[in-house]
């Protein structure tokens, strides 16, 4: 029976000892968990890469797109950018501009207007490493468009 006993507490004692590591390891993400991302955290210059379908017009039959581009967002959330994209085959350059609000969450929602078309965009953002890489589903009624976006090094910011 003693043995038993010794051979539990050592036992024991270890698997606590695994626990606590791993709740140690976590710490740093729970932490960032409790704290929240703050427009700071979507803040830079981005790359990013945009595909799916989109209508030409509202009611119209969806054309496949993809779409490169740059985009910076400053410390107020305006967010200003360019890109070359391919619609229907047809190659295309636009510029734009809008505003970024950040949740505490780590999600955001982009609101941009093209120019020169005038075209309304919103995205759903989600910041998977802040101030580097941002996951990115468009929320623009009527077309089906997911992409992602990381931090360019050597940008100013």
């Amino acid at each position: 029976m003693k043995r038993r006993t010794v051979t539990m507490i050592v036992f024991g004692g270890g698997l606590t000892i695994a626990v606590a590591a791993v709740m140690l390891l976590a710490l740093p993400q729970k932490a960032r968990a409790a704290k929240g991302c703050t427009l700071n955290d979507a803040r830079g210059t981005y790359g990013f890469q945009f595909s799916g379908f989109s209508p030409d017009m509202a009611g119209q039959p969806t054309f496949p797109f993809a779409e490169t581009g740059r985009w910076v967002v400053d410390a107020a959330g305006n967010i200003t950018g360019e890109s070359r994209y391919s619609y229907g085959g047809m190659i295309f350059t636009h510029t734009f501009a809008g505003t970024l609000t950040v949740y505490p969450d780590c999600t955001a929602v982009s609101n941009v207007v093209d120019d020169p078309n005038g075209f309304h965009l919103e995205s759903f953002w989600v910041i998977v490493k802040p101030r580097e890489e941002v996951l990115l589903t468009s929320l623009t009624p009527g077309g089906v468009a997911n992409g992602r976006a990381e931090r360019m090094r050597g940008s100013l910011e």
